[in-house]
């Protein structure tokens, strides 16, 4: 015979199945589910349940993966850990989102499942402060990338997702190739001009850092980060009144404070 409490657990299994499918917004609980900042969740780590969780609304990692493992069908299933790795993200838990996006890869491989996995890691590899972890999310970023690449190589989200992993490494040279070999096929792609051109800037080439942001606001003149890093180039080049004209739009376009203090301290560097 169940215990009562494997009773409760499979109630609230199936309650929050519920819940999330049909978009209910559960607040997290810090009693019930906690993790470290970047720590993957694992079933070891998963507290008990003592509580009839469909009462108290509070519901564990283990719940979580055991109502994904309950779905039979694969495209289901990997649609209802979209709903936890969102969950998790707008928790600001991102190892957790890429987790869960990582268990919707697995179970219903496609593109647009490797790629949103593969952007979840990098996410997670973008903001983890532990060195072995941010290595481990980095890897795991790349193998759900090139998955995706294999499935539509002509596409330039994985390319220059997986190019700018490189970059971040020590294997500059391949994440510049990747980014080149993108613009083969997607001339006009911001992403790939953008991370070229900061690539550029590192080796202190401003000169050609400045034509890939150059070509980025040929198409569109609003975008804040390449004209900031096009003014940092020109001020870079001597060409002082434009890369003053260009830190102003910058201050037109994004009125955040930390955006105005950073473009006022290289106004006051060039006066």
């Amino acid at each position: 015979m169940r215990s009562r409490k494997s009773i409760y657990i499979a109630i609230g299994v199936l309650a929050l199945m519920v819940l999330l499918f049909l978009l209910i917004n559960i607040s997290p609980s810090t009693d019930e589910v906690e993790t470290t900042e970047q720590e993957v969740i694992t079933e070891d780590s998963a507290p008990e349940v003592e509580e009839n969780p469909l009462v108290s609304g509070k519901f564990t990692i283990n719940q979580l993966k055991d109502s994904v493992s309950l779905i039979e069908n694969q495209e289901k299933r990997a649609n209802f850990a979209h709903h936890l790795s969102a969950y998790y993200a707008n928790a600001g838990r991102l190892d957790s989102a890429a987790y869960f996006e990582g268990i919707a890869a697995d179970g219903f491989p496609n593109e647009e499942n490797y790629l949103k996995a593969g952007e979840e890691y990098f996410n997670a590899f973008s903001l983890a402060t532990d060195a072995d972890k941010a290595e481990e999310y980095r890897l795991k970023s790349e193998d759900y990338l090139i998955k995706a690449i294999a499935l539509a190589p002509d596409r330039p989200e994985a390319k220059t997702l997986l190019a700018v992993l490189k970059l971040a490494s020590d294997q500059g040279v391949a994440g510049s190739m990747l980014l080149h070999e993108v613009l083969l096929t997607n001339p006009d792609y911001a992403e790939a001009l953008y991370n070229l051109g900061v690539y550029a800037m590192q080796s202190r080439d401003f000169s050609q850092a400045a034509t890939n942001f150059e070509r980025i606001l040929d198409s569109d003149t609003t975008q804040v980060r390449a004209n900031f890093y096009l003014a940092i180039c020109y001020q870079e080049l001597g060409r002082t009144e434009e890369s003053i004209s260009l830190f102003n739009r910058v201050k037109e376009l994004d009125s955040s404070p930390e955006v105005q203090a950073n473009v006022d301290a290289y106004l006051d560097d060039i006066k």
